[in-house]
């Protein structure tokens, strides 16, 4: 109950800062605010007041960090709409990718597996039995470089064998 009332108090302070005509008047101050309602609001498992900030912070153009994409992702995934979650949780893959925007080895696992359910959800088992092999399970599974200090931990390791299972299991590919 704790968290859930610091959360509350959080997105009391963001909502009492929007509402003042010194943030109003900067477009900015709104968006901002927005932004950093998205991840309160997930947590609270107020879906669609976390995607309606989300898609209105991105729709103004502003710059959307790794973790509130996920938690957009997961706010979509509450929603039923996984395609629209599959596109937020690629665009954290995408950045990690092109090496444009630093993705830490958390934020990339949570979004590969968001990508999963995503693909799971919306009936694309090919795709997530493929986003589950080759890519979520195998970098969490594969050792890093030497000294790159981004081994998995050991329950993130755990984790990637579940959803080895879950993936034969749900997308009937048993091996």
């Amino acid at each position: 109950m704790k968290h859930t009332g610091r959360l509350e108090d959080s997105l009391s302070s963001l909502e009492r800062l929007q509402s003042r005509p010194d943030c109003r008047a900067q477009g900015g101050c709104v968006t901002r605010t927005s932004l950093a309602k998205v991840k309160p609001l997930a947590a609270l498992n107020r879906s669609e007041e976390a995607v309606a900030a989300y898609e209105g912070a991105r729709d103004s153009g502003a710059k959307v960090s790794n973790s509130t994409l996920i938690a957009a992702g997961g706010a979509y995934i509450s929603l039923r709409e996984p395609l629209k979650a599959a596109e937020v949780y690629q665009q954290v893959v995408d950045r990690h990718q092109a090496g444009k925007a630093a993705v830490s080895r958390d934020h990339l696992y949570e979004a590969e597996k968001g990508l999963f359910w995503a693909y799971l959800e919306s009936e694309q088992s090919g795709l997530a039995r493929e986003q589950a092999r080759n890519n979520y399970v195998k970098r969490t599974l594969t050792p890093p470089e030497s000294g790159s200090g981004l081994e998995a931990p050991d329950w993130m390791k755990t984790d990637a064998y579940a959803t080895i299972g879950l993936s034969e299991t749900f997308t009937g590919n048993p091996e």
